[in-house]
């Protein structure tokens, strides 16, 4: 519920001003996380769908998809700690996968290119949808 009502806060405070000037706005881990990690953890998807109702829905979506066990060891390169297990990331990446074929606004990358490449992708593909690269 507190990372909904700040997804609320956040697109009163800082989204809607943005877009009301014609700016871009990039989110991380938007409602559709929310869904798939709590769906995973066993509360109800259209009891979160609702709670998190109140946020705008992006236009775009891109979905970095990457093997569970590729995710755990890139934090653990990176010295971050993953309170999750491998067989949790791996129903999340289903989740998630399995969201992606019900958008067409959801573009799959594979995250197990090099991250340079990745970031380019992204770069370009911003630059596209957005109107500023023909």
């Amino acid at each position: 519920m507190l990372f909904a009502a700040d997804r609320v806060e956040l697109v009163e405070r800082m989204v809607k001003p943005c877009l009301e000037k014609n700016g871009i706005v990039l989110a991380d881990r938007w409602t559709m996380s929310a869904i798939v990690y709590r769906t995973v953890e066993g509360f109800d998807v259209d009891y979160v769908a609702m709670v998190n109702s109140k946020t705008i829905k992006p236009d775009h979506i891109f979905l970095i998809d990457l093997p569970a066990e590729l995710s755990i060891k890139r934090g653990e390169l990176a010295g971050k700690f993953t309170p999750y297990s491998s067989d949790f990331l791996h129903k999340a990446r289903g989740e998630y996968l399995r969201l992606a074929k019900l958008d067409n606004n959801i573009e799959i990358i594979d995250g197990s290119e090099d991250f340079k490449k990745i970031n380019s992708h992204l770069f370009e593909r911003i630059l596209e949808i957005s109107g500023f690269k023909k």
